[in-house]
């Protein structure tokens, strides 16, 4: 072999040498294709070409989850045909304050009372947990929720709130802002004030964050029964007659303590919750 053909052979070789090292580099995809895998498979053994890196790697199992929630759709079959008030966004984590309300065993069966009575109009379901909302649910980001929290809870032994009483004694029906579901609610007659202090600490707290007050001049409530769409029209039409066996049912079972102890707040955000 003559020292030209030579020359002239290894120039080759040096080619496809960079030839492949720029599609590995630059041009992944380009390296997926049959005819380019062949000519990397032609090359002598003695060549050094990282033939594992023409298959791509595997994304990480956390990549996949991420991009699962950011693909997520609300599907309102899986909950009762209830739709969200806010798109369910990775790093989003709805928020309220509340004070909650277990009940006894009289109040279930007023509960199961008064969902007899709609029968007629629609049917109700229970509320999962009953509670009186006393800020609006709004979206905390979650390096927020630590700071959020604690703002609260300065502010709170700041104000030193004490303990009260409420009482509750007649039904309304409530929509909320979307007019997505219909709930009836039994609306808080004592403590009234004391609840709007609380609620003014609360819309101080929000507004150092930018996030939405509570409403001016609030309807205290604790929703019992809710429905989707709106059915308020439908309801106050029987509304007197869900009041009247309200009354009758308490008046009836007046040894049972319909009060409710004020001794604590709770927050809820995302699947996180902080007493106060």
């Amino acid at each position: 072999m003559n020292s030209n053909l030579a020359n002239i052979i290894n120039n080759s070789k040096s080619l496809q040498l960079l030839n492949a090292y720029e599609s590995e580099s630059d041009e992944d995809e380009k390296l997926s294709t049959s005819s380019t895998k062949r000519a990397l498979n032609d090359l002598p053994d003695d060549i050094p070409v990282k033939r594992n890196k023409l298959e791509k790697l595997p994304l990480p199992s956390f990549v996949i989850e991420t991009e699962k929630i950011r693909e997520y759709e609300d599907d309102p079959s899986l909950h009762g045909g209830r739709i969200r008030n806010f798109p369910h966004e990775r790093g989003n984590w709805a928020t309220y304050i509340y004070l909650p309300y277990k009940g006894n065993e009289y109040f279930s069966q007023l509960v199961d009372g008064v969902a007899d009575i709609c029968l007629p109009i629609t049917k109700l379901e229970i509320v999962n947990d009953f509670h009186i909302s006393l800020t609006k649910t709004v979206i905390l980001k979650y390096h927020w929720i630590e700071s959020f929290v604690s703002t609260v809870r300065t502010k709170l032994n700041a104000n030193c709130l004490k303990r009260f009483q409420l009482f509750f004694n007649s039904m309304e029906v409530y929509t909320n802002e979307e007019k997505t579901r219909t709930f009836l609610g039994l609306n808080i007659n004592s403590g009234y004030d004391q609840l709007c202090d609380a609620v003014q600490i609360f819309n101080e707290c929000l507004k150092e964050f930018k996030l939405n007050s509570f409403y001016e001049d609030p309807s205290f409530h604790i929703s019992i029964l809710w429905c989707v769409g709106d059915k308020k029209n439908e309801l106050n039409g029987i509304l007197h007659e869900i009041n009247n066996f309200v009354t009758n049912f308490m008046d009836k079972n007046s040894d049972t303590d319909w009060t409710i102890e004020v001794n604590h707040f709770i927050c809820k955000t995302g699947n996180k919750q902080f007493i106060f």
